[in-house]
């Protein structure tokens, strides 16, 4: 379950995040607010990595999480970039809470987007979705990264019941 993989987390510092891409992919530059990642997010947690990633099962996307290792399988063409260096504010924080972000489908709800906050007083926000001039859209098929509070506030998909952002600790399961 999505929920109990993150929670299996909490308390452990991040020491890595990777991205799984296509090869005619960019690479981000550490200017760049917000990231657009094709295939998966692998964040790694001392010793423990999760694929944040988009699922499909027709009609339903979502976001789904699940464990990453040697074994996983990945797609074909896929590459592997270490973005670490990007994610610096981030890396060596300890996972202390997150929250998920909801969305209506026609069988309820389903997760879209999830902020995760880190004891050094950072928070990453993935979410589905793609840029359009700049600004993260809902089209569902790749991911958006972004540790910006403006732009993930910003980003509110039509159907989506809540955005995920920290708002002075409303939301966020510790």
């Amino acid at each position: 379950m999505t929920s109990s993989l993150i929670d299996g987390v909490e308390g452990r510092p991040l020491v890595g995040v990777t991205y799984l891409g296509l090869p005619w992919d960019p690479v981000p530059a550490d200017t760049q607010l917000v990231d657009v990642v094709n295939r998966a997010v692998v964040l790694d947690f001392d010793g423990v990595r999760l694929a944040i990633r988009w699922d499909l099962r027709p009609p339903v996307e979502r976001l789904a999480v699940e464990s990453y290792g040697e074994s996983s399988a990945v797609a074909p063409l896929t590459t592997s970039h270490d973005v670490s260096h990007r994610w610096r504010s981030v890396i060596g924080g300890v996972l202390n809470a997150h929250a998920w972000g909801w969305h209506e489908v026609e069988s309820g709800t389903e997760v879209w987007a999830v902020a995760l906050r880190f004891s050094n007083a950072q928070t990453l926000f993935i979410a589905l979705g793609e840029l359009v001039e700049g600004a993260p859209i809902y089209l569902p098929d790749s991911l958006v990264v972004t540790a910006s509070e403006r732009i993930a506030k910003a980003y509110r998909p039509r159907a989506a019941l809540n955005i995920p952002w920290d708002e002075g600790g409303a939301g966020m399961q510790v």
